[in-house]
């Protein structure tokens, strides 16, 4: 009992070294509204496309997005994009083991948004957003919807925005 008890309290440090819990102080709902517009207003382009060859953070791999549909800046529908995925590094490396590999598989689709300081290929591929993303872009006008379907303004906005 009392090698237990030891090794407890030798363990203990180590615990007190590891990530902090995330969410301590959780944003508030507008000033995460406020960053999500911040961040579409920055979008050199908005499209909504389908995955022709796999997007992985595999070192040196590049895939590809077939653009089906733009919702703002200057790329046409049925072009090809070069994408890297471009993850921003966690705030905990505890949390993600180093040879996990993130993927957006082929056939995968939805709606990208191409940040204004990517230049070159392959682009930086950040994700695909989220049904409440981008039925917050319609509603707000940010995007006019491909579908002709435009969400009420006075539809609730997901806290996980």
């Amino acid at each position: 009992m009392k090698r237990l008890i030891l090794m407890a309290l030798l363990a203990a440090p180590a615990a007190g070294r590891a990530c902090p819990p995330l969410n301590v102080h959780p944003v508030a709902v507008a000033q995460r509204e406020q960053a999500f517009r911040a961040e579409v207003d920055a979008s050199k382009a908005i499209v909504y496309g389908v995955i022709e060859r796999s997007i992985t953070t595999r070192k040196g791999a590049v895939g590809v997005l077939h653009i089906l549909h733009v919702y703002k800046g200057d790329l046409i529908p049925g072009q090809r994009l070069a994408m890297r995925y471009a993850i921003p590094s966690p705030r905990c490396p505890i949390r993600v083991p180093k040879e996990y590999v993130f993927s957006q598989d082929r056939g995968t689709y939805g709606v990208v948004l191409i940040p204004d300081s990517a230049v070159g290929a392959p682009l930086p591929f950040t994700g695909f957003q989220g049904r409440a993303r981008v039925d917050y872009m319609i509603s707000r006008g940010l995007i006019v919807s491909a579908q002709g379907v435009e969400p009420s303004p006075s539809d609730p906005v997901s806290p996980h925005l």
